[in-house]
């Protein structure tokens, strides 16, 4: 009888166990419920606002493209003018550009350019917008006047773009992105003018027989840009200009058959950078104290000629330029006279022309006869035979 109770109490005590275990699934089977349904409700809301916040940013934005109205480009000029009226004077005459129409009309007729004939024209104050030219076949004589910019991106002294035989002369350009802008232009002529803080001083592309003389380019203030920009073109001649302070003096790229002859490039970053650019001349030149003197990359067939290389880092680079003829240069103090890399180039015009002038040179000249007698040697596929003891230039 005891053992049958004791049986049982161990069935009802098993019986029980389960019934609480049961309790307990069906406890946190409602809790997790709970949650999720919680958690759902909570995503709905949210799902609800991010609809209604879209909604009302699409209304702000179609609301603000119906009802505004854009500042025209004279206005958004006049609004970057008036946060520095401190420090410049407006330009009295309230437009963007002056115009010289293809009639020979100019536009405003206000503006201070007389028309002496039917193709001179002489600026006779300074002016302080761009100014256009839309008439081939005349001369622009600034008369020493100033035009001057307010450093404005894209902002364009002298545009002469799609023109023909254009004269620019005697005018001082200050302060544009581009001092005289050139594009598709042809037997056009910038001499004896004056260029200030420019970000490129002369842009040239896809332009022939231009001719840019007796020029002072600077960039005295901000040391960047470009003081020649040259960018597919060809028979173009750049003489007796002096570039100053510019990141890249002159320019070259992509370009055949240009002269670069008796220009004065000094404290630079490159005096002249010569990329893909093929059968041009580059002469009678000086470039002193710049960073680099000549860089060419991937250039062949150039001719390098008495040009004076002095007090550069590096006077001369050579980056995949082979077959370009390089002699009677003056090669004199530079921290390095030299740098090759993957080039071979002719270093001398024959005995009979002799080579360059290297001032580290330290061959004799036994025969005196102005050539050493050992060659100078650069690197195992270059060398100039017949070097100079004296120099051409």
């Amino acid at each position: 009888m005891s053992s049958r109770k004791r049986e049982k109490s161990w069935k009802d005590r098993l019986r029980e166990r389960q019934i609480r275990y049961q309790r307990f699934l069906e406890f946190h089977r409602k809790k997790l419920e709970r949650v999720i349904h919680e958690r759902t409700r909570r995503a709905y809301r949210k799902k609800l606002f991010l609809i209604f916040s879209c909604f009302v940013a699409l209304f702000i934005i179609a609301y603000g493209i119906t009802h505004y109205v854009p500042l025209t480009p004279h206005i958004q000029e006049n609004n970057e003018r008036n946060q520095n009226d401190t420090q410049i004077q407006l330009n009295p005459i309230n437009i963007e550009a002056i115009l010289i129409l293809a009639d020979g009309s100019i536009y405003p007729s206000t503006a201070p350019i007389k028309r002496i004939s039917d193709n001179y024209y002489i600026i006779d104050a300074d002016i302080t917008v761009p100014l256009k030219i839309g008439k081939d076949n005349i001369i622009i004589d600034g008369a020493n006047h100033t035009l001057k910019g307010y450093g404005i991106y894209g902002s364009r002294g002298i545009d002469i773009s799609n023109r023909k035989n254009v004269t620019i002369k005697n005018v001082k350009i200050e302060a544009f992105d581009y001092g005289v802008y050139m594009n598709s232009t042809s037997g056009c002529t910038v001499i004896g003018s004056e260029f200030i803080n420019n970000y490129c001083a002369i842009w040239l592309t896809q332009s022939s027989n231009i001719r840019i003389e007796s020029n002072a380019i600077a960039n005295v203030s901000l040391s960047q840009g470009y003081g020649i920009w040259i960018k597919n073109s060809t028979g173009n001649f750049i003489i007796k200009n002096n570039i100053t302070r510019y990141l890249y003096g002159i320019y070259l790229g992509g370009s055949e058959g240009n002269i670069i002859d008796q220009n004065l490039v000094k404290e630079n970053g490159v005096g002249m950078y010569i990329y893909f650019s093929f059968k041009n001349t580059i002469s009678h030149n000086s470039f002193i104290d710049n960073r680099d003197g000549i860089h060419l990359l991937k250039s062949q067939n150039n001719t390098i000629l008495l040009n004076v290389l002095s007090g550069n880092n590096v006077g001369l680079g050579l980056d995949s330029s082979s077959g370009n003829v390089i002699y009677h240069n003056s090669f004199i103090n530079n921290s390095n006279q030299l740098y090759s890399n993957n080039s071979t180039n002719i270093w001398d015009g024959g005995q009979s022309l002799g080579g360059n002038y290297w001032s580290d040179y330290t061959g004799k000249d036994e025969d005196g006869d102005g050539i050493g007698d050992t060659p100078y040697t650069i690197d195992e596929t270059n060398k100039d035979s017949y070097p100079l003891m004296t120099r051409k230039v």
